[in-house]
């Protein structure tokens, strides 16, 4: 892993750091092939919004400069990570106007080794832990990822991904990607006013599908509708989109085939990828 804190290499933050402290920040995580960043204008859009929400000062022009910087030597596929707090501040939730944001950066290697076994079909479950609501903080990529942490510790190595319901019982997204339904000639998209966090791969995907003649509806889904879906997908920035060919609730299993809806997206997400080579 390689780290530039405030544009200089680093392993460290301040222990007064709010994002440390309370998560008082917001971040991104995008793929890199051979130092090129895929989508980066839209993760940076996306980094500035949730910043302006936050109020915290963003610069987005220095922010791509560093990441550059890092990026110089890459070579290969690597996943880099931005992140900006408040910075350091006093004793108590409240913010300070005079804290100075922290950036960070960073360059991970893929954790998955084998990225081809994804796109020949993923097998996952439903977590138990719900998230939580909030129409201000839905869709905002904030450093308080303490639902995604309590559902992905329920994940066995059977499992690739876990399905996440809000307390209502509604089905949100992945542990760390998006959901895409086809049924019925339909691809259904989860309602994520209230919960979760609408990807950049799935707006991408999204626009590319309707190019195709095939729009996303956003729904309220159950379990069930998933289950009677035709086909499944997840999707993410990092890993791009990956068949779901099995879930396991309990005695329930449910297996599904690499149809044409499938085929399409993993063409659509090869364009997507192939923009930044």
């Amino acid at each position: 892993m390689q780290t530039l804190i405030n544009g200089s290499p680093g392993t460290s933050v301040s222990i007064m750091d709010r994002g440390f402290l309370y998560g008082d920040g917001a971040f991104e995580t995008l793929a890199t092939i051979n130092g090129r960043p895929v989508l980066l204008h839209q993760h940076l859009a996306r980094l500035e919004s949730a910043c302006q929400l936050l109020k915290l000062h963003f610069d987005a022009a220095l922010v791509q400069k560093e990441l550059f910087q890092l990026l110089q030597h890459a070579s290969g596929c690597q996943i880099a990570k931005i992140i900006i707090t408040r910075g350091a501040g006093g004793r108590g939730y409240k913010p300070s106007a005079e804290s100075i944001p922290t950036r960070i950066i960073q360059l991970f290697e893929p954790i998955n080794t084998n990225p081809v076994e994804e796109s020949l079909g993923v097998c996952i479950t439903v977590c138990q832990h719900r998230l939580s609501q909030s129409e201000s903080l839905a869709g905002v990529k904030h450093l308080n990822r303490l639902d995604q942490v309590l559902a992905s510790a329920e994940l066995s190595e059977e499992f690739n991904e876990g399905l996440c319901l809000d307390i209502e019982g509604h089905v949100i997204e992945g542990t760390k990607s998006n959901l895409l339904v086809f049924k019925n000639g339909t691809a259904l998209s989860p309602d994520l006013s209230l919960s979760g966090v609408k990807g950049i791969m799935l707006v991408e995907m999204s626009k590319l599908l309707a190019r195709e003649g095939c729009s996303i509806r956003t729904a309220k889904l159950t379990i069930d509708d998933v289950l009677e879906a035709d086909e499944v997908i997840l999707c993410n920035s990092v890993f791009g989109v990956s068949p779901v060919i099995k879930l396991i609730q309990g005695d329930r299993v449910k297996n599904w085939p690499i149809g044409d809806f499938c085929e399409q997206t993993i063409h659509l997400q090869n364009e997507v990828f192939a923009s930044s080579y």
